[in-house]
């Protein structure tokens, strides 16, 4: 994978992993990653793999400054991070929800983001029917996401300067 700079991000682009416990651990992330040459910059990860206790915490899949594969066509402006989870048929729990707030506050405020740039924030859906020159379809990160994205663009509004 190539490069990406900070002053290149004009995305964040949240997905989910359409299955429950997908990632069960950093090294079996990273060796799907690596097999099916797909990846992401962040996920967000339950902490005990199944029969956890609910606890979600972020796991650095790529550098920041490594272009990962999450939105063909859109790779180069884009930072990905995933929830593991099927979204369309599961809720995003509170412990979910928050450390995904906390991820990208985090980022976007090192990258110098402000509160009016809270609209890159956006779904692969959004990205991959509107930003991709392939405009494809995905439900990606799950109808239960993507219903609670104003919800997710205000939360890290709250940790970004006017």
């Amino acid at each position: 994978m190539g490069r990406i700079r900070a002053q290149t991000i004009k995305f964040i682009v949240i997905h989910h992993s359409a299955a429950n416990d997908a990632y069960s651990g950093a090294a079996a992330l990273k060796a799907e990653r690596q097999h099916r040459g797909e990846g992401y910059n962040f996920i967000v990860d339950d902490d005990q793999g199944p029969g956890n206790d609910g606890k979600y915490t972020a796991v650095q899949d790529a550098p920041d400054n490594e272009i990962s594969n999450g939105v063909y066509g859109v790779n180069s402006q884009a930072w990905n991070i995933c929830i593991d989870g099927n979204f369309e048929h599961q809720q995003p729990t509170a412990d979910e929800l928050h450390a995904l707030v906390q991820v990208i506050a985090t980022k976007a405020r090192a990258w110098g983001w402000r509160k009016r740039d809270i609209s890159r924030i956006v779904t692969h859906q959004y990205a991959g029917q509107y930003l991709s020159a392939e405009r494809y379809g995905t439900a990606c990160p799950g109808r239960n996401v993507i219903s609670r994205m104003a919800e997710i663009r205000q939360r890290v509004a709250a940790y970004l300067p006017g």
